[in-house]
Order: structure tokens, then C-alpha cells, then sequence
């Protein structure tokens, strides 16, 4: 989050009803200038995904996606444009998923391949150990959460 170009300027997040501005996530004063110019993109995130995970021990993790914020947008009178966040999946310029568990994995798309990244605490940095990973063209088992089967399309 900042307030120049080439970073977020809004996130939408699961937990919250409403998207929100970076400079409002970060504290700053936002009655000086126009949310939507203050950075080119947007992210979409849930912060806790298998929260329910917790009680038995089991790995969390955190599921993202950045988008490009649509030219000529605008803000609206919250000071955000929901239509920057309401977009296809195929227009996201990055996704991914971090793990938190015994280790700290994090899973990461440009759009061209798949790299996962494990942090190593001594260094404090990630350090990529899965590259370019893959689904295998014939697999004994697939799944996916059949919820929202009926939304599919």
C-alpha cells in the first residue's frame, strides 16, 4: 500500500463488508487527494482462508489476487469504485496463497508459471523451492469444494 503509482491502492478483504482504501488501512489522511490515482492496483484477499483449520492444529493460510485498476476509473462517494474489484479472474496480474503452518509457503502467478517460495526465518527471506509447479496431467485424486457447484459455469 502507498501512495504513488505501481502499488495497491485499495484492498477488498473477506472479513470486511466494504473495500477500503491503503491509505485507510494504514492510517493516513485521504481528504487530500482521489484514492483511485493514488496507486494503479487493487487487491482482493481472504486474510484467514480455512480459519476453521485452527482448532485442530491444521494449516492456514492467506488467498490473494491483484488486479490492474480499470482505466478511467474513478472514486465513488465511499472514495472507492467497486467495479475495480468486481473483475474476472483471467484479468488478475498476480495471485497466489502464503501458508502458515510449521513452515511459512508461499504460492505465487505472474501469469506465466507457478513458483512456490518457503521463508527461512534465519535470513528472513523467501527462498523459491518449488519452481514452476504443476498439475499432473493424469492424477488418482482431485478435488475442489463443491459449494458453490451450482455458480460454476
Amino acid at each position: 500500500c502507498g501512495a504513488s503509482n505501481n502499488v495497491v491502492c485499495a484492498v477488498a478483504s473477506e472479513e470486511e463488508p466494504l473495500p477500503r482504501s491503503c491509505a485507510d488501512v494504514m492510517g493516513y489522511d485521504t481528504s487530500e487527494f482521489n484514492i483511485m490515482q493514488s496507486g494503479d492496483y487493487v487487491a482482493v484477499f481472504d486474510p484467514i482462508d480455512g480459519s476453521k483449520n485452527i482448532d485442530s492444529s491444521l494449516p492456514v493460510g492467506t488467498v490473494f489476487g491483484i488486479y490492474r485498476a480499470p482505466d478511467g476509473a474513478s472514486a465513488g462517494k465511499d472514495g472507492l469504485n467497486l467495479d475495480s474489484f468486481l473483475q474476472r479472474g483471467t484479468k488478475m496480474v498476480a495471485a497466489g496463497y502464503c501458508l502458515y503452518s510449521a513452515t511459512t509457503v508461499l504460492v505465487l502467478t505472474l501469469g506465466s508459471g507457478v513458483h512456490g517460495f518457503t521463508l527461512d526465518p534465519d535470513k528472513q527471506k523467501f527462498l523459491q523451492t518449488h519452481p514452476n509447479i504443476r498439475i499432473p496431467d493424469v492424477g488418482s485424486l482431485y478435488s475442489f469444494n463443491e459449494a458453490n457447484y451450482r455458480e460454476f459455469s
